[in-house]
């Protein structure tokens, strides 16, 4: 089947192992220039034109560099070029394990949208648009908070991170982009800055003509602290370990923190799906 548009320079054909893309296992798309010019590829609008369900496309193209396929990537196709991509089954993972809260330190979320029935069903999109989530989140105390959503492919294991930004009073929002005819979810995840909230605060005693060289060697104990290696033996006049030392980082987890303080405890679900026409 054809999945470039009828009047477009680049010639794009698509075939599947089944009869029908819902039900591929396997596919391959060939890409062709018959034009004395280069033309642009987007991969993203071809990728949902084969259904989205498949995994990753490879370029398989027989002695030449190979190409990135994928939502997002820029590729231009020279005259005459020709590209073979293929794809097999989206790889499915087990869903992380939760853990139990502690208080510490603890970052409220709240008031998640879009939802619907608390994360019980799916809230529907088409490929190609981004999700803007918004949340209401806050801490004990003045620490500069930070968030992001992460989100995937249900069943996948990879987690996509996208920042969110401060709206207004606590709320918070963000979006990502959807990319695939699947079923997706996301949480969100948020924590303390405790640097940023120290050149907050040291700028501010700074300006005020207080001294600030406590709060100096304060910063240089919280620089110290995310060092690899051995403890600098300045930063080991304090005593204990902060909740966001080297071996706890506060942002990029492998997995989003479960059931915590700092994480949405139930991923939101939703799908995207290719327009009707």
């Amino acid at each position: 089947m054809r999945i470039s548009a009828p009047d477009s320079d680049l010639v794009a054909l698509a075939r599947f192992d089944t009869g029908h893309p819902a039900s591929a296992q396997n596919a391959v798309i060939v890409l062709y220039n018959p034009s004395d010019r280069p033309v642009p590829v987007d991969a993203g609008t071809l990728i949902a034109r084969t259904g989205g369900m498949l995994g990753a496309f490879v370029d398989r193209t027989p002695e030449a560099e190979p190409i990135a396929f994928h939502p997002g990537s820029a590729i231009d196709l020279l005259p005459g070029e020709l590209r073979i991509l293929s794809a097999g089954p989206a790889q499915v993972a087990q869903l992380p394990e939760r853990d139990t809260p502690t208080g510490e330190g603890r970052v409220v979320i709240e008031a998640v949208s879009p939802e619907l029935d608390g994360g019980r069903s799916a809230v529907k999109r088409v490929v190609g648009e981004s999700l803007r989530v918004e949340a209401d989140i806050f801490t004990d105390g003045h620490e500069i908070l930070d968030a992001a959503i992460l989100s995937r492919v249900a069943g996948t294991e990879a987690w996509r991170e996208d920042p969110m930004v401060f709206v207004d009073n606590d709320r918070w929002a963000g979006q990502f982009p959807l990319e695939r005819n699947a079923r997706y979810e996301f949480t969100l995840i948020a924590w303390r800055d405790p640097f940023s909230s120290w050149v907050r605060d040291t700028l501010k005693k700074r300006a005020a003509g207080v001294d600030v060289r406590l709060e100096t060697i304060e910063g240089v104990t919280l620089v110290e602290r995310r060092l690899p290696g051995p403890r600098p033996a300045l930063a080991r006049r304090g005593s204990g370990s902060p909740p966001w030392s080297r071996r706890s980082p506060p942002r990029r987890p492998a997995r989003p923190p479960s059931s915590s303080g700092s994480c949405n405890p139930r991923p939101r679900a939703w799908s995207a799906g290719t327009p009707s026409g």
